[in-house]
């Protein structure tokens, strides 16, 4: 057999790569088990972090997304699902707020909703939309209820009827409107949320300036139709600018009831954080009118308004007892129906359904101050619309600036 001599430095590197096996590498990544938290983005070395702390989804501070997300068309976005309008890379989460409600939320790097494209926000849960850069919105954006079915935080109408007797006419949510009362003819109550919902008493307010938690708006009572419903929850995060440009919309507006005296619901919620906002369009959340209450004909007519994207009161159904008209502008507290005169074959001996209340709106930056030439409405300088300082923002402007008016 013949012998083979190895040179020294063969030798070495045979030494070298034999040793290789006692050699510790680095250990693979564990796989986290199924229904797990997600993993901390801040592990990622892709991850930008936000210059403030958004409120309602302290965990998103930090977006280790890259997805640009470009709106052109129709989408509707559900935040108890991953998807968003067809993009892929989007992060998503689904969080339970302090009040034991949920909401999803959604991480990416940009996100620009075309002129014409409208981002429709479905399911049950409040919508949070983070982006670790821009946000420019000359789409629309909304959180609207439809009629009486409330999405994205809003409590729809109730809807309880056993052949046409009214079994369960109150609306739904901290500040449900009441049922109309026959024995004093007064109409059914608009729902409530920051401003009070017209019509029979009981109204309350509730929610924070802040909006933290992220809620909706209340469902107004019903009629012989279900109260509309309570406008959705919307939180628009920027790490940057977040522009509403002058054709921009973001709606969270409430819902109209359509005939027999039913109530409109209140207004939502918006919540816009940034380093900077810029509004040239129309941030709303109105109440919607309640419905008028007369005979049977003539169903359309009798139905109120939603609330409007604009500082314009929603008007109530006309008709001999008409609908009170809901909130806009200065105005954040629904008025109630009126009772005029009895009429043979008329639904019920009331008043028309009573208006919806204002929603809230909360424009936060690190300075405190946003550029504001469009509409908001609830209008500026009302208690429905605060603006101040994202949390980590200019401590120095959180004194004195968080405040009903936006300066």
């Amino acid at each position: 057999m013949r012998s083979i001599t190895l040179s020294p430095v063969v030798l070495a590197l045979t030494l070298t790569l034999a040793g290789c096996s006692s050699v510790s590498m680095s250990p693979e990544r564990e796989l986290a088990p199924a229904g797990a938290a997600p993993a901390d983005p801040a592990s990622s070395p892709v991850a930008t972090r936000l210059p403030f702390e958004p409120s309602n989804a302290p965990f998103a501070v930090e977006v280790a997304s890259t997805a640009d997300v470009l709106v052109a068309d129709r989408c509707e976005v559900d935040g108890a699902q991953a998807a968003l309008c067809g993009e892929r890379g989007v992060q998503h989460d689904v969080i339970t707020q302090t009040d034991g409600s949920a909401i999803g939320i959604f991480r990416m790097r940009s996100l620009t909703v075309r002129p014409n494209a409208r981002v429709i926000l479905r399911g049950d849960m409040p919508v949070v939309l983070v982006a670790s850069g821009d946000v420019r919105i000359d789409g629309i954006v909304d959180a609207a209820a439809d009629g009486d079915d409330g999405f994205a935080g809003g409590w729809s109408g109730s809807r309880t009827r056993t052949g046409s007797m009214r079994v369960d006419d109150r609306g739904r949510g901290p500040g449900a409107g009441s049922g109309p009362e026959p024995a004093s003819r007064s109409g059914a109550g608009g729902g409530s949320f920051c401003g009070l919902g017209g019509g029979t008493g009981g109204a309350i307010a509730y929610g924070s300036g802040a909006l933290v938690p992220l809620v909706g708006g209340s469902s107004g009572g019903g009629g012989f139709s279900p109260g509309g419903a309570g406008g959705g929850a919307v939180e628009i995060v920027s790490g940057r600018t977040l522009t509403i440009g002058a054709e921009g919309i973001v709606h969270a507006g409430g819902g109209a009831s359509m005939f027999g005296g039913g109530a409109g619901g209140a207004g939502g919620a918006i919540l816009l954080e940034a380093a900077s906002v810029v509004v040239r369009g129309v941030v709303a959340a109105n109440g919607a009118g309640g419905s008028g209450n007369a005979d049977w004909g003539d169903i359309l007519q009798r139905a109120g308004q939603p609330g409007l994207t604009g500082a314009a009161q929603a008007r109530g159904g006309v008709g001999p007892n008409p609908g009170g008209r809901g909130s806009g502008g200065a105005v954040t507290d629904g008025e109630s129906g009126l009772f005029e005169q009895v009429i043979p074959g008329s639904i019920g001996p009331y008043a028309g359904g009573g208006g919806g209340g204002a929603g809230r709106i909360r424009i936060a930056t690190l300075s405190g101050s946003a550029s504001v030439t469009g509409v908001v409405s609830p209008s500026r300088g009302t208690p429905c619309t605060t603006v101040g300082v994202v949390k980590g923002g200019d401590p120095r402007a959180q004194a004195g600036r968080d405040d009903p008016s936006l300066k």
